[in-house]
C-alpha cells in the first residue's frame, strides 16, 4: 500500500489528525435544558435572554475557536479538512419556535421518558442543504428553543472536530463569555488546538490492521429532506432509559469486587447494560463490547486542554451472547479493563495512528472493530452540568439524536443533586426468538 504523505500546511486547508478522521463524520447533538427563574414570567424570560445568547456565542466562536466559522470538507486523499477559505458556512446560531406546550423538567424532578421537542433539535440546517455539498458541511450549528417555563439549546458538532471534552470546553469557554464578558474570558479560557499532536506518521510500506479498525461504515451526508424521508422509513426502535443511583453502583462494586480487582462505576453499568442487550440476542450469537477511550493524558502526555477528537476505539474479546448473559459480572469488567489498558497504550495508538496515516485513500467512513458488538459512550467524566451561560444550572443534559440506530448508547451524568448517579440511554436491538431470557431478570450485582 503506497503512502501519500502531505506537506504541512495546505494553503486554504486546516489538515485534522489521524484522530479526526477515524470519528464517524456525523454530527454529535447535545441538549441543554434550563428552567426560568421564578420571579420571571414567560415568554418574556426566554425572549430577553436571546440577543445576549447570540452576542456571546459569536464572540466565543470568533475570538477562540475560528476555525468553526469555517466548513469541513472531505477529499479522499488526505480525508477531512476545514476550509479556511470558505466562510459559506459559519458556526450557526439559530431560535427556534417557541413550544408553549412544552415545559422544561425541573432540576431534581424525575425526568423518566423526557426528551425536548423534536422541534427544537436536528442535526443538519436548511442553509447547508441550499449551498450544497460541495461547501462542505457547518463544522457546528446551536439552536435556542424557548419551552412554556425555560429554554432548550441544541449544540451539535461535527465529530470529525471534537470529541464530548472538545465540546464541554467550547460549552464552558461561552459560559465565561456570556456570563463575565470576552475580556475575563481572555485569562480564564485554555485550549491547545494543535492537530499534528494526534497525526500518524505514513509508511512506504503495507502496515498491518489493527485490531480496532477492521470495518469501514459508509456514511454520506444527508440533506434534510432525505433524512426526513429516512427517519419516516425507518422504524425507531426501543431505547433503554435507565438510572444507576450511586447506592446500586457501589453496592454492585462491593459485590463484584475479587481480590485487589474493584471494577469501576463505569465497568459496572456497561457490564449490566451488556447483560441486558445480550439477553435479546441469539444466545450462539458472537457478541462484545465496543467503547471509546480519552487519549488526554495518556499518549505523549496529551494535553488535558487539547481540543479535537483525542479519543479511540477499544473492544474486549468476543463471547457468544449466551455466554455474556451467564458469566459473572466480574469477568466482563475485567475483560473491559484489559481491553483498555492493550487499546490505550502508546504503541497501539501509534499503530492506529500510522495506519491512518498511510491509508492512500481516505473515504467518508466511520473505522470500527470487527463483529457485533455494543458501542457505549461514557460522558459521565465530563462537566456538562457546569455549563451555565448565564442561565444558572441545567436541570437535565440530553443526547438529542433524531433518530438511533441499534447497538448505540450512552451512559450520562446526573444533575449533581442526583448523588452522581448515572443516566443510560441505548438503542436497543429487535428481540430474538432464540435469547436466552428476559432483560429485566438480570441484576447488576450478580
Amino acid at each position: 500500500m503506497a503512502a501519500h504523505p502531505r506537506t504541512l500546511p495546505i494553503p486554504g486547508k486546516y489538515v485534522l489528525s489521524s484522530v479526526d478522521n477515524l470519528m464517524p463524520p456525523v454530527y454529535v447533538p447535545v441538549v441543554w435544558s434550563y428552567v426560568a427563574p421564578e420571579a420571571v414570567t414567560e415568554p418574556s424570560w426566554s425572549e430577553a435572554t436571546l440577543p445576549g445568547l447570540r452576542t456571546s456565542f459569536e464572540a466565543t466562536v470568533r475570538e477562540f475557536f475560528p476555525l468553526l466559522n469555517h466548513p469541513l470538507r472531505h477529499a479522499d486523499d488526505i480525508g477531512f479538512y476545514v476550509a479556511t477559505d470558505d466562510d459559506a458556512l459559519p458556526a450557526l446560531f439559530q431560535v427556534g419556535e417557541r413550544v408553549a406546550g412544552a415545559a422544561v423538567p425541573e432540576v431534581g424532578e424525575a425526568t423518566g421518558e423526557w426528551m425536548p421537542p423534536r422541534s427544537s433539535y436536528a442535526p443538519h440546517d436548511p442553509e447547508n442543504d441550499a449551498i450544497g455539498t460541495e461547501h462542505g458541511e457547518r463544522s457546528m450549528l446551536v439552536r435556542v428553543t424557548p419551552m412554556s417555563n425555560g429554554v432548550c439549546i441544541f449544540a451539535a458538532f461535527h465529530h470529525s472536530v471534537v470529541d464530548a471534552g472538545s465540546i464541554v470546553a467550547f460549552m464552558a469557554a461561552w459560559s465565561v463569555v456570556a456570563e463575565e464578558g470576552l475580556e475575563a474570558a481572555r485569562a480564564k479560557v485554555s485550549m491547545t488546538d494543535d492537530r499534528s499532536l494526534l497525526r500518524g506518521k505514513a509508511s512506504e510500506t503495507e502496515l498491518a490492521l489493527p485490531i480496532t479498525c477492521g470495518q469501514a461504515i459508509p456514511i454520506e451526508y444527508l440533506p434534510q429532506a432525505e433524512l426526513n424521508a429516512l427517519a419516516q422509513t425507518t422504524p425507531a426502535p426501543e431505547l433503554l432509559r435507565k438510572r444507576y443511583t450511586r447506592a446500586q453502583i457501589d453496592a454492585a462494586k462491593s459485590a463484584q469486587a475479587e481480590g485487589d480487582f474493584v471494577p469501576t462505576a463505569n465497568e459496572v453499568v456497561c457490564t449490566d447494560v451488556l447483560k441486558t442487550v445480550a439477553a435479546r440476542l441469539d444466545a450462539d450469537a458472537e457478541f462484545a463490547l465496543q467503547f471509546p477511550a480519552n487519549l488526554r493524558g495518556r499518549y505523549h502526555s496529551l494535553p488535558a486542554d487539547y481540543f479535537g477528537a483525542a479519543v479511540l476505539m477499544c473492544i474486549t474479546k468476543g463471547w457468544r451472547a449466551g455466554e455474556i448473559v451467564d458469566m459473572p459480572a466480574v469477568d466482563v469488567a475485567r475483560a473491559m479493563r484489559a481491553a483498555k489498558a492493550a487499546h490505550t497504550s502508546e504503541a497501539h495508538i501509534q499503530t492506529v495512528l500510522d495506519w491512518e496515516a498511510s491509508r492512500p485513500s481516505k473515504p467518508r467512513v466511520f473505522v470500527e472493530a470487527d463483529g457485533h458488538h455494543l458501542a457505549l459512550t461514557n460522558w459521565t467524566s465530563f462537566e456538562f452540568y457546569d455549563i451555565t451561560l448565564g442561565l444558572g444550572q441545567p436541570s437535565l443534559v440530553i443526547v438529542g439524536y433524531a433518530m438511533w440506530i441499534p447497538f448505540l448508547g450512552y451512559l450520562l451524568p446526573c444533575e449533581p443533586s442526583a448523588g452522581r448517579a448515572i443516566d443510560v440511554i441505548v438503542s436497543l436491538p429487535p428481540r430474538s426468538d432464540k435469547a436466552r431470557q428476559e432483560p429485566n431478570e438480570l441484576s447488576m450485582c450478580s
